[in-house]
Formats: C-alpha cells, sequence, structure tokens
C-alpha cells in the first residue's frame, strides 16, 4: 500500500512496525504554519497507521505556529506508548534556536511527558534514541557550546517517565562533533555513540564513543580519521559477539571498545 501527501506535506524521518502490527511514523509538516490550514498547531508529528496503511490518529506537538520542530527517530515503549526524538524552538524568534527534544506519547497519541535539553540561545538536536533494557530511553545529538557554532556530541539517558539519569557532553574541539545514532552491546556494559567529527578545516572523519550505560563515564573516543572508511557514521547496530557494525560510506565491524583490525 502506498499513503499520499496528508494535507500539508508531511516529511517522514522515520517509522517502525509496533508489537500489534501497527505502524509509526514521525516526521516535520512543511509550509508556514500561520497560512496553510494548520495554524496553531506544533509542526513535529507522530502518526499511526493501521497494518494497511489506514490513518488511526495523527498528532502534532511543539511550538505553536513555528515550521521548524522536527522529531527523527521513534521507539516502541514498554507500555504500548512511543518516544520520539528531534528538537524544538525554545522560541518564535528570527534565529530559530532550538533544543534536544524528546517526548511520550501513549498509545492513542496523548502526550505523557516531553523533556527538553540544552542551553538557551543555542542549537540542540536529537538525531536517534533507544530504549534500554531497564524501560528508560538513551538519545544522542549535538549541542552548540558557544555563538560561533562550534558543537559537541551530546547523549543522554532518562528512565521511563522521562527524568535524567546522566546528560553528557564530548568534543566542541574543532568545529562540529556530532552524534547521530547509538546502539547497547549484547553484554549490556558498553552504550557507543556512532557520528562525526567536522573539523576547523578539510574533511570531517567517523568518531565513536563508547559509554558506561549506568554512570555515564565515558570509556573511549575512536577517531577514525582515514577517509577511506567514510566522513561519518550515521548507524550503529549491536553484534551477536559483543561487539558492533557502524555503517558509513563502508561497513566497519568493531569490538565493543570500538577497534577493529584493517
Amino acid at each position: 500500500w502506498f499513503v499520499p501527501d496528508y494535507q500539508a506535506p508531511h516529511y517522514v524521518n522515520d517509522a517502525i512496525e509496533t508489537s500489534t502490527g501497527d505502524f509509526i511514523a514521525v516526521g516535520w509538516i512543511s509550509g508556514d504554519p500561520g497560512t496553510s490550514g494548520h495554524s496553531q498547531r506544533g509542526q513535529a508529528f507522530i502518526a499511526k497507521l493501521s497494518p494497511d496503511g489506514v490513518f488511526q490518529w495523527i498528532k502534532r506537538f511543539g511550538l505553536l505556529n513555528t515550521p521548524k520542530d522536527t522529531f527523527w527517530e521513534v521507539v516502541e515503549a514498554d507500555d504500548g506508548g512511543y518516544v520520539a526524538a528531534g528538537s524544538k524552538l525554545e522560541a518564535r524568534e528570527f534565529y530559530f534556536y532550538d533544543h534536544f527534544w524528546l517526548l511520550k506519547v501513549d498509545s492513542e497519541g496523548e502526550q505523557l511527558w516531553s523533556r527538553e535539553i540544552g542551553t538557551n540561545d543555542r542549537y540542540d538536536m536529537a538525531f536517534d534514541v533507544m530504549k534500554l533494557p531497564d524501560g528508560g530511553f538513551a538519545a544522542t545529538g549535538m549541542s552548540t557550546i558557544n555563538s560561533n557554532g562550534v558543537a559537541a556530541m551530546r547523549v543522554v539517558r532518562v528512565r521511563a517517565d522521562g527524568s535524567i539519569v546522566w546528560n553528557k557532553k564530548a568534543g566542541g574541539d574543532g568545529y562540529q562533533d556530532m552524534g547521530h545514532a547509538l546502539a547497547l552491546n549484547q553484554n549490556g556494559n558498553v552504550l557507543m555513540v556512532a557520528g562525526m567529527k567536522q573539523p576547523n578545516s578539510g574533511d570531517s572523519n567517523i568518531k565513536l564513543w563508547g559509554y558506561d550505560p549506568e554512570t555515564g563515564n565515558r570509556l573511549y573516543t575512536r577517531n577514525i580519521t582515514e577517509g577511506d572508511y567514510g566522513l561519518g557514521a550515521f548507524g550503529v547496530v549491536a553484534a551477536y559477539d559483543n561487539g558492533f557494525l557502524v555503517t558509513s560510506s563502508t561497513l566497519i565491524k568493531t569490538d565493543s571498545l570500538g577497534l577493529f583490525g584493517n
């Protein structure tokens, strides 16, 4: 089946199949919300579709009457709800500064909690979220740390109720560091963040970080500067041997410490 544009164009960034066989899609809505028929509604959306593609509900979230809020990823929670990660404007103003954003809805799309993280007058974004074995969640993205646009990778662990367990930043010693994806290894003792580093000049490179999921202590940082491996990592999954598989313009298989052979 195929779902066409829904009123104003809705751009889907992620979709998952739920434990009941339905589908959840998240993303953002284009157009000026003040003139396109959806005034006074947030621009980030979560939609639920039946197994045959029929809309069950669609909900919009974010700052009212703004064009930039978005969700990038979504996961199903243990209680049948959903947690989405993205960015939300801190105010409707010229610079469109935003916050690293996690939001949870119940099975009917009603908001249960919203967590915004970041510094005012800075750009903070969440690009990926995953569910942890205890029912909580981890998310990663980036946060600018000064007015010149220099950014550090951010990784956060929250409980099932959205309260923060730990909140860490790393990098920011070049132009930008950012986390694009994260995964927990099979033993549950290493949380890997896969992303990229953009230096002040020259090409970007793959960057991997490993964290203790319980304490948030950083276990390692790996800069993979050889261009043949790719200019950034955009996905990571746990391997059955306790390591990780990292995706870039190549596939990289690492051990739990982010190391690999040539």
